[in-house]
């Protein structure tokens, strides 16, 4: 199961569709309660607005997840990219 965290991004939408054809989505929002209880094979974090260090509760889901794949995407890329030092080319 893939985990997709929604930064209220329409864009999202056209990811969870792909990924949805080929095993089971769960799309939670970055304040949802449950978002970091989740039993998941991997992460998707989607686009959105805003600084990525500005969402203290978005650091925590990618710290919560960092032992599972994690595909970071505009947003998502960037907040990874902080908190896990690497770097985006």
């Amino acid at each position: 199961m893939i985990l997709v965290v929604d930064n209220y991004d329409s864009f999202t939408y056209n990811l969870v569709d792909i990924v949805a054809q080929h095993t089971d989505v769960i799309v939670q929002y970055p304040d949802d309660d449950n978002v970091l209880n989740q039993s998941v094979d991997a992460v998707i974090i989607s686009p959105g607005p805003g600084h990525p260090l500005d969402d203290q509760q978005l650091m925590k889901i990618i710290s919560s997840y960092q032992d599972k794949p994690i595909l970071g995407i505009c947003l998502g890329a960037q907040a990874t990219d902080l908190l896990l030092r690497w770097r985006s080319h």
